[in-house]
């Protein structure tokens, strides 16, 4: 049983101390809270009566109140010396205290059977737990300092009441929010005793809070939906009759087969997936997709059979129905509890049973049932640049607060491209970004046929578990031998305990943790040794060696934006801690800007340097937020941002970290859940 409440907006809501509201509904578990405007301001508060377990007795009360002090975002703030309190006017507070839109909010829940307790005096309240809550945020944009951005919003559960500063057992730190729409799941065996709402900007808004009367499954979980109509069999530059090797269909698969793997490794039992596709094969006149797989736990047995079985099955044939494959695979996460997300390939347009108009209603009807069942679309546009559909790609990605990859732009020239090992790094950077996994190298290269290749690698004592993954442009004829040498200078022998190895005719992928990876790490650098037999067409072999895996030395990237226009400066900003403590004193902290493509489908690169010295749109110097300001915006699109951060000037242990993410500047349509 569950207790809902709904469309509540709830920074920025006038709270008078203790106003109690409760309001039966028509069943006994969901509530509605009337939208409030106004301020909060400090020492105010809001509460309301709920059931939580349906019996009918109203004996839980929900407490909100604010909290002074700082937000965990910047710690040291853009308003020294304000209290960080929801207010946003000098006169909107009780002695016109200064304005500041900066704050935590906090969530309670009191007994309210408990001895002594009296709803209008929180000093008698006895605080309990909840097994299971869920919030739905939605975020507006916000002036400030003439600049308009989107606000931050950061939502921890905890086990215990935070007080005097103690930070109690954490269950769950929810992933900082800088879209329109976010879902967040804390479930515990232990209970929930307290949530607590950080925000850099007061536009933020709670439209639902569920409380759940017993812990929830929160598997996040992910549906593969790929594009299997009749343009999959061509070239990737839509050549007909290729050689098998060089179908766009061929080169998916062999993208998303370590794309599940490295689920497999990372995700075994904690992760759900199924695969769809569109047209459906068993009924081509109908213009809907079909699910591959169910709604599945990751599991060994699981991926082998999507890898061996259910993708090589996969029949190519028909029209476009993207829209249809879309329904299938939110179907396929309907009953999903946890976060949910879609990662869509595409080589065409939408053109079953009718073309529609890419930024038409059925595509905003189909962003809006997205966002509704909470699930977030990453697209991929794949194939010549004049056959994809990118803008309706981008909509969709754009209005679910997901990402677009354009794996469109390589220009056949140019020798030291290849699609296919492009797009196996795309779905590789949409596991890292869904897994929460860090990237420690991530180049491209070529090797010339019968030669050899050394790659070092610094793992970070820091490093809990890391993955090596080599890729490579997929023909018959390539031959491409991989070792590993490990930090004691041995190699890494495969059917070793605690090894998950994994091959196929042009990716190799090696995951090592725990004590496996721990006796290994020793005092040098890893060495990847590479040897090519037989290359394509004899020609150097184009291939890309990536390491990924789960740290305690995090990247975060970030950006931001005034409305998500052209024009407009970005300001870019990356966020290095270990153990949860600022990194300061980074030698090497660039990102390169790859823009939009041009009209030959070549894009531009623009790299810049990260600062944290107080310049270059960065707030505080040594802060270790890493910032600058790019204003090359005027190209509507998708513009891909490549975060690298090296070499700590005070480690003893030299480290590389990677990320990349994209941002799409676009005039957007504001979809709402229905």
């Amino acid at each position: 049983m569950i207790s809902v409440f709904k469309n509540t907006r709830w920074l920025l809501a006038t709270f008078s101390l203790l106003a109690l509201n409760h309001a039966q509904a028509a069943t006994p578990d969901i509530f509605d809270i009337t939208p409030l405007t106004g301020d909060i301001c400090e020492n105010q508060a809001f509460a309301t009566f709920v059931d939580v377990n349906g019996d009918g007795t109203y004996n839980t009360l929900v407490y909100m109140a604010t909290v002074t002090g700082k937000s965990e975002i910047y710690p040291d703030g853009q308003e020294p010396g304000n209290e960080w309190v929801f207010y946003a006017t000098d006169s909107g507070c009780p002695g016109n205290a200064p304005g500041a839109d900066k704050a935590r909010l906090s969530i309670r829940f009191a007994d309210r059977s408990a001895p002594g307790h009296l709803d209008a005096n929180p000093a008698t309240y006895t605080y309990k737990s909840i097994p299971a809550v869920e919030l739905t945020t939605i975020s507006g944009s916000v002036n400030a300092s003439g600049t308009r951005f989107n606000p931050y919003l950061k939502i921890t559960a905890y086990r215990n009441i935070q007080s005097s500063g103690a930070v109690p057992d954490i269950i769950d730190d929810g992933t900082i929010n800088y879209s329109s729409f976010a879902n967040y799941v804390f479930s515990d065996a232990q209970g929930i005793m307290e949530i607590q709402v950080n925000s850099d900007f007061a536009e933020n808004f709670l439209d639902d809070l569920i409380l759940h009367d017993a812990p929830i499954s929160q598997n996040p979980s992910v549906a593969l939906l790929l594009d299997t109509s009749g343009s999959m069999n061509w070239g990737v530059d839509g050549t007909y009759n290729v050689p098998t090797s060089e179908r766009r269909i061929t080169l998916a698969r062999n993208a998303i087969e370590p794309f599940l793997y490295l689920m497999e490794d990372y995700g075994s039992n904690i992760i759900d997936y199924g695969v769809a596709a569109f047209p459906d094969i068993n009924n081509n006149a109908v213009c809907t997709g079909w699910t591959v797989k169910p709604l599945s736990p990751v599991t060994a047995a699981a991926i082998d059979q999507t890898v061996n079985v259910e993708l090589p099955g996969l029949a190519v044939m028909g029209n476009t129905p993207l829209l249809g494959g879309i329904d299938v695979a939110s179907g396929l996460l309907a009953n999903s509890p946890g976060s949910k997300s879609i990662v869509l390939l595409s080589d065409g347009y939408h053109n079953c049973p009718f073309p529609v108009a890419s930024d038409g209603t059925e595509v905003a009807a189909a962003a809006s049932q997205l966002n509704s069942a909470n699930i977030t679309l990453h697209a991929i546009g794949f194939g010549n640049p004049a056959d994809v559909d990118t803008n309706m790609l981008e909509n969709l990605a754009q209005d679910t607060s997901g990402e677009f990859y354009a794996v469109t732009s390589t220009d056949i020239t140019d020798p030291s491209t290849d699609s296919g090992v492009e797009l196996q790094e795309t779905y590789k950077t949409v596991a890292v970004q869904s897994l929460g996994l860090q990237s420690i190298e991530d180049p491209i290269d070529v090797i010339k046929a019968n030669s050899r290749k050394n790659h070092g690698i610094k793992i970070s004592p820091f490093d809990t578990k890391v993955s090596f993954y080599v890729s490579w442009e997929n023909c018959p004829s390539a031959r491409l031998e991989v070792e590993l040498l490990d930090g004691n200078g041995r190699y890494v022998t495969l059917g070793d305990k605690g090894i998950a190895f994994h091959k196929g005719s042009n990716y190799w992928l090696l995951t090592l943790g725990g004590k496996a990876l721990a006796a290994r790490k020793g005092k040098s650098d890893w060495t990847l040794h590479l040897s090519a037999g037989r290359t394509c067409d004899e020609s150097p072999l184009i291939y890309q060696y990536s390491v990924v895996g789960e740290s305690d030395l995090k990247l975060q990237p970030t950006i931001l934006s005034k409305n998500g226009l052209p024009g407009e400066k970005l300001l870019l900003m990356a966020k290095l801690t270990a153990k949860n403590e600022p990194v300061l004193g980074v030698l090497d902290a660039t990102v390169a800007v790859a823009l939009p493509s041009d009209e030959k489908g070549a894009p531009k690169t623009v790299l810049l340097t990260l600062y944290d010295d107080g310049s270059h749109g960065d707030i505080k110097a040594k802060d270790g937020f890493y910032s600058t300001v790019f204003g090359e915006t005027k190209t509507p699109g998708t513009y891909s941002f490549d975060f690298v951060l090296s070499s700590n000037v005070k480690s003893r242990e030299p480290f590389k970290r990677y990320m990349r993410v994209t941002k799409t500047l676009k005039e957007r349509r504001v979809i709402k859940p229905e």
